[in-house]
């Protein structure tokens, strides 16, 4: 009697190594309109593939149970989308000590708004397998602007070294000298705007593109409309400020974005000896962010910074007083002050 044959494996497995890179789960609390879930999923997209791209939060599941999930599921990060009665806010939370950072969501367009705005919207996931470069514009301490405001506080170096320290940190270091060309794929902006103090927020995708596609597609771009003249003197008459450098020149790289002001120097770098031309082509979201407040804590402690209140002081005694109230009140019913703050 033969013996039962077992089928081998004769496929390797691939070995994924942990890292110690940070997580972000992104959620969305309360009632709120379908575009803002809509915002959620697509903020999930930046993030990826450090995120939970479907978690699933129900009403019954509080930011209680994230936080005691954090460690041992690593998670460093947290955004909370929520709709009060000023407008919709985007929470930043460092995990598990803070800080935690409050936006104004001023405006926002997602990622099937910017598509249809496009000629040529870009499609595919395989740009999201590897993570986003994280850039940062607008929070050295030499743009820190000193005019006058509409009534506003404006951001001191310190609160903007908070506000750049925790954005860039929720995105994994680069690592110049091990990093490849090829997972450099997305590229998410964070522009601050030194006079209004308000962050816009883009996300880009990476093309690189031969200098000779680039001029060919630039002369049968000028091919219809050059065929309207006899001769090339007749389109430089036509054309008294026709600059060829400037139409052909190799460092720029174009941006199909809907705004002007939104393009971005392009470097043109080496890759196996031929020069590339770098285009980043907008895909979404696109958000408008205004910082209202900063706590030291978890959603609690300290305000180190608030838009409208000047005397920290003040704004310190206030809490102190709620938080003794809050206290009388979990003491009276009998319940722990942490359910207390958990179920509000």
């Amino acid at each position: 009697m033969s013996l039962r044959h077992r089928k081998k494996r004769t496929h390797v497995r691939d070995v994924i190594e942990e890292d110690e890179g940070p997580r972000t789960v992104i959620i969305v609390r309360g009632k709120c309109a379908p575009e803002l879930k809509d915002l959620m999923g697509n903020l999930r997209r930046v993030w990826e593939p450090r995120t939970a791209t479907n978690l699933k939060f129900r009403k019954s599941n509080t930011l209680n149970d994230l936080v005691k999930l954090s460690v041992p599921l690593k998670i460093s990060h947290m955004l909370v989308l929520s709709t009060p009665r000023e407008g919709a806010t985007l929470k930043f939370l460092r995990l598990q000590d803070g800080p935690s950072l409050i936006f104004r969501v001023k405006q926002y367009s997602n990622m099937s708004d910017i598509a249809r705005s496009q000629k040529r919207p870009v499609l595919g996931s395989t740009r999201y397998i590897t993570p986003a470069l994280c850039i940062l514009n607008g929070f050295k301490r030499r743009q820190v602007f000193k005019g006058k405001t509409d009534g506003y506080i404006r951001m001191s170096e310190d609160v903007l070294a908070i506000v750049s320290r925790t954005i860039q940190n929720s995105f994994p270091p680069i690592k110049v000298n091990e990093i490849s060309i090829s997972a450099c794929q997305r590229v998410v902006l964070f522009q601050r705007n030194a006079e209004t103090d308000l962050i816009e927020m883009r996300h880009y995708a990476v093309r690189l593109e031969d200098e000779e596609t680039f001029l060919e597609r630039k002369l049968k771009k000028k091919a219809d409309y050059l065929g309207k003249f006899d001769s090339f003197e007749d389109f430089l008459e036509h054309n008294p400020n026709f600059d060829y450098d400037a139409e052909f020149d190799t460092t720029d790289v174009e941006t199909e974005t809907e705004d002007e002001s939104d393009k971005m120097p392009k470097p043109s770098i080496k890759i196996n000896q031929k020069n590339q031309r770098i285009r980043l082509v907008e895909i979404g979201p696109r958000i408008s962010l205004e910082l209202i407040k900063i706590l030291d804590g978890l959603l609690d402690g300290n305000t180190i910074y608030h838009r409208y209140i000047s005397d920290m002081d003040e704004e310190r005694a206030r809490q102190q007083e709620r938080m003794r109230e809050a206290e009388a009140a979990a003491e009276a019913e009998g319940l722990p002050l942490k359910l207390q703050k958990t179920e509000e």
